[in-house]
């Protein structure tokens, strides 16, 4: 292939042409964009950059009619060619369509086509096979191959000189990819040294403060403020009013070089709030325990839902996931137990147990604690602990039993491995918190007791996939029907909670509506702290987890630029897989709707981990923020997380402002080229 056509000449289009010359040599570029002096500027820049000339053309037609490859990168609201302009063999690169509501190739063109996806189910979902599927002109078995497999050579690709799509909706396993090879280029960089790589008096979006942990933990404790932002944010969800996607999981396979552990990412946005947020909750890190070190860290990303930009990066190692966590708990007892509720037990005495006793201390007085672990040195510990703090006496019990037997109110937070308790030994009254479950392996309550009681779950479409409800479901003792109702519909009063003397279980699995709330509650708390400036707040030469390093616009842009290295690791990852070494999951995405305060945009978060890779990514797109143009800022931002797969620690922020994402994007492109455009292609063209 000599001949290349771009539909749409923005950066895309620029990081398609520059990765594709680091492994095709085109002859001719042609350009369209109904904006002609973009479209000019574009070609001249290409041409200058790449060495071959660049047409600005004045219909796509005229560009498509002239090229072996189109690359179509528009913003996908509509069609952006037709079958009768495309030459027999032409490939087309569809990058434009990564939202449902997005599609760039008209259903003819995808019939006639051999198509070839990035990954399939993902293009189910958001790319141009769903529009072909939703035509009806397609079916999921009509797809040719995934790229990597014709990277592979499990599949063929171009077999002789037939029309191919690649449909690219941008895969986690690229950003992975582009995690680990950008940690290799910053090695031995300082964040900050490089002058800017544009004009700095260009208004942009400011950069995130990063927050470490000691001043977190000196400036956020458990509060009644703190209860009620998290009861809120439940209530809001049941108003229709918060945008929490299901959330995301990474597995960190278990190699010589890494893991095992896990990454749970979570995140939402409440509707009219300043901020939304993103958590990654690393854990199961259990081989650190034997260096002495925690089993896991954690970052939430704060962003501002009025203009998209990163506000801050919190690196919270857990805590306010705990803190989170426990006021969820005091928001259970304080609409779902007895009223006159006086003793609780804790099954599992662990941080999160902690967390549980200081929140519902915020909302009720409890008279008398119980606490059971089988380590009983921890567990006296936790209770002579929570009685010097809470000012009521914690008994430390031989049994969970004992324990369960003398209490009105039960929280469960254990590993989730098996049951905790059983029927017999309950109260008729008593409500169990269950926190323990938010993995689809565990399970700490017994089918006959979530038979028996009135479930309420945080939120159940969560909850069937991952609580103590997934169970029961499993096990043939309900139904998703049967569950009573969600806690914010109970603190609302569109729906009753306790209304006698009846058995509860409240299903805690973790939403990331609670984590939006938190953001946000932390940046008021935060207001005015100089990130660093607090002393720590435990013994500083225990071992923990490093801070991650915050690298920032410039000194990312200075460091890396298109190269066939970047290319060829993009196209290891697509190898990867397709070799099913590669945990990919379905990407997450938070809308921001428009109020007074925020909005409109769009949040996509993707992530992966290649098998023996030394980190794994997860990425933000904060996107479609269109009102920042009308005060000359960028329509949106972008932040990788990049974390060390040995240990869980985040490695490194990089603040790339969708920089390293449109590399990536572009890199794919490159692939696509390499291995589906006829060969002696001579002809580009970008729409």
């Amino acid at each position: 292939a000599k001949s290349v056509a771009f539909i749409g000449t923005g950066v895309i289009a620029e990081a398609m042409a520059r990765s594709s010359a680091t492994v095709h040599g085109f002859e001719q570029g042609y350009g369209y964009s109904r904006d002609m002096t973009k479209n000019s500027a574009f070609c001249d820049k290409m041409s200058a950059e790449l060495g071959y000339a660049f047409t600005p053309c004045s219909s796509a037609e005229e560009a498509v009619r002239n090229a072996d490859v189109v690359f179509t990168q528009t913003p996908g609201g509509e069609w952006v060619l037709d079958l009768k302009w495309l030459k027999p063999h032409a490939l087309i690169v569809a990058s434009g369509s990564d939202q449902p509501t997005k599609n760039e190739i008209p259903p003819a063109v995808m019939k006639k086509a051999r198509v070839v996806t990035d990954i399939t189910a993902q293009c189910l979902r958001v790319g141009e096979l769903r529009s072909a599927v939703e035509a009806g002109v397609m079916k999921e078995t009509d797809v040719h191959a995934q790229l990597g497999e014709v990277i592979n050579g499990t599949k063929k690709g171009r077999t002789g000189k037939e029309l191919i799509v690649c449909d690219l909706t941008g895969t986690g396993a690229q950003d992975a990819a582009i995690g680990s090879y950008v940690m290799k280029a910053l090695d031995g960089v300082v964040p900050g040294a490089m002058p800017p790589v544009f004009d700095a008096n260009k208004p942009r979006l400011p950069a995130p403060k990063l927050y470490d942990y000691d001043t977190i933990k000196s400036s956020v404790a458990p509060s009644r403020e703190l209860t009620e932002s998290v009861e809120d944010a439940f209530s809001q969800l049941a108003n229709g009013r918060v945008d929490v996607p299901l959330p995301m999981h990474i597995g960190i396979a278990e190699t010589p070089e890494a893991g095992p552990g896990d990454c749970h990412i979570k995140g939402g946005y409440i509707e009219g709030a300043p901020t939304w947020t993103v958590k990654l909750a690393n854990v199961s890190f259990y081989n650190n325990v034997k260096k002495g070190l925690p089993a896991g860290s954690g970052v939430f990303v704060v962003c501002d839902a009025t203009n998209g930009g990163p506000k801050a990066v919190l690196h919270e190692n857990r805590y306010l996931t705990d803190l989170r966590t426990g006021a969820a708990g005091a928001v259970a007892v304080k609409h779902l137990a007895i009223k006159d509720a006086k003793s609780v037990a804790f099954i599992g005495t662990g941080v999160i147990a902690e967390a549980m006793a200081r929140s519902s201390a915020t909302v009720h007085g409890f008279e008398q604690g119980y606490g059971y672990s089988r380590d009983m040195t921890k567990n006296s510990a936790f209770c002579d602990k929570m009685s010097a703090e809470l000012g009521y006496a914690f008994t430390p019990c031989s049994s969970a039993e004992e324990a369960v037997r003398n209490a009105d109110v039960v929280f469960t937070q254990t590993p989730g491995g098996e049951w905790v308790l059983d029927l017999k030994w309950l109260k008729p009254h008593a409500l169990i918190v269950a926190s323990g479950s938010d993995q689809p392996t565990k399970n700490e309550i017994p089918p006959a007791v979530m038979k028996k009681a009135r479930v309420v779950t945080d939120i159940t479409a969560q909850c069937l996939r991952v609580g103590e409800l997934r169970s029961a479901v499993e096990a043939g003792v309900m139904k998703e029907t049967d569950v009573h109702a969600q806690l914010g519909e109970v603190i609302n009063g569109t729906k009753k909670g306790r209304t006698g003397k009846e058995l509860i279980v409240c299903d805690l699995t973790g939403t990331g509506a609670q984590d939006a709330a938190i953001g946000s509650y932390v940046m008021k708390a935060l207001d005015g702290v100089v990130p660093g400036a607090m002393p720590p707040v435990f013994d500083a030469n225990k071992p923990r987890l490093p801070a991650p390093k915050l690298y920032d616009y410039d000194t990312i842009k200075s460091s890396v630029a298109p190269s066939r290295e970047l290319t060829e690791s993009v196209e290891d990852a697509f190898s990867q897989l397709a070799n099913g070494r590669v945990d990919v999951p379905l990407p997450m995405h938070i809308g921001i709707a428009e109020t007074p305060e925020a909005g409109p945009g769009d949040c996509h978060i993707k992530g992966g981990y290649i098998e023996g890779a030394p980190t794994w990514t997860v990425k933000l797109a904060n996107v479609s923020f269109y009102n920042n143009v009308k005060k000359g800022l960028p329509a949106g931002s972008g932040v990788f997380v990049v974390c060390d797969a040995t240990n869980g620690g985040p490695k490194a922020v990089l603040h790339e402002n969708r920089y390293l994402t449109d590399l990536r994007t572009g890199a794919a492109g490159a692939v696509a080229v390499k291995h589906l455009a006829i060969k002696d292609a001579k002809s580009v063209a970008f729409i």
